[in-house]
């Protein structure tokens, strides 16, 4: 079972249908088919030729795509769900400024975590314009800065998905456009992002995101004889947690003049195992528990 979400007027859908004997639920935003005609006047032909493929295709008006269980309101769980350029609404998208279009990735991703939404293998494709993903393997697309992009791997990770494949878009379907305007999209660079939930067998991911810290604390001559007890033990965290926890002493301890106390500094890589689904948030997370074992041992004590 295939679903399709926020499909513009419909023509992703139609040609989606044409080509696939599976059965499909196609959705759009708008609440009823004068609305979506409004906003897409192609909608209208492309409406009634889904129509005449039912009941092997369903179309279903008023559908939050970050609130899929209950805009469908049926027990249906899907094996595929496509997002193809998602966009905030005019009224929202404020310049579609990126943190509103990152928090409508995200909001998506969740709805499609739901065991009622996508079955155990099922796969979730999104896809975005040239260098909106942020990652690598878009090339010279691929935006000078992080802070442009919108960031799919970071926000699939926060629902717990996993970017396996990034396949270019295909050029036989033409998107209708950003919503409520004529301006078109342009595809070239464009990509498929195709999705799964982390842990699961299948493919790995495409690129295990990685963060850098800096831990700092302060450790007395007591804990640096047992400071092998700290090196296991986040070695053990990263076992547990299936990410790879590197720690690089930096050079030369800072010694506090007023207390005569040693700083202790770590640089720390985390890089997420090929099934593992790592955030910031969670690598913040896990930064917390590292400090956590390292003032467990006798003579440590956090600073500041």
């Amino acid at each position: 079972m295939n679903l399709i979400v926020g499909d513009g007027d419909l023509s992703f859908s139609l040609n989606f249908a044409r080509g696939m004997q599976m059965r499909l639920i196609c959705t759009v935003f708008e609440d009823d088919e004068a609305s979506l005609v409004a906003v897409y006047p192609t909608a209208a032909e492309n409406l009634q030729s889904l129509r005449e493929l039912h009941p092997r295709v369903d179309v279903i008006f008023g559908v939050d795509a970050t609130k899929i269980p209950l805009g469908l309101n049926a027990e249906i769980v899907f094996d595929r769900v496509i997002f193809n350029f998602p966009q905030t609404v005019p009224s929202e998208r404020k310049h579609r400024k990126v943190q509103y279009q990152r928090e409508l990735l995200e909001n998506f991703f969740r709805a499609c975590s739901s065991p009622a939404v996508l079955t155990e293998m099922g796969i979730v494709k999104v896809a975005l314009l040239a260098g909106q993903g942020g990652m690598d393997i878009e090339g010279s697309y691929k935006r000078p800065r992080d802070a442009d992009s919108w960031k799919i791997v970071e926000n699939a990770a926060r629902a717990g998905f996993i970017v396996v494949d990034a396949p270019l878009f295909s050029a036989c379907h033409n998107p209708v456009g950003f919503r409520g305007t004529e301006e078109s999209f342009k595809l070239e660079g464009s990509r498929y992002y195709e999705c799964r939930r982390a842990g699961g067998v299948g493919m790995p991911q495409l690129e295990p995101p990685r963060f850098a810290f800096v831990l700092s604390f302060w450790a007395d001559d007591g804990w640096l004889s047992s400071e092998g007890k700290f090196l296991e033990s986040v070695a053990a965290l990263g076992e547990e947690e299936k990410i790879d926890i590197g720690l690089t002493l930096a050079e030369g301890d800072y010694i506090d003049p007023a207390t005569g106390k040693r700083a202790r500094k770590y640089k720390i890589d985390m890089c997420a195992g090929s099934r593992t689904a790592l955030s910031r948030a969670k690598a913040v997370g896990l930064l917390e528990r590292v400090k956590d074992h390292a003032v467990a041992i006798e003579g440590g004590e956090r600073r500041g």
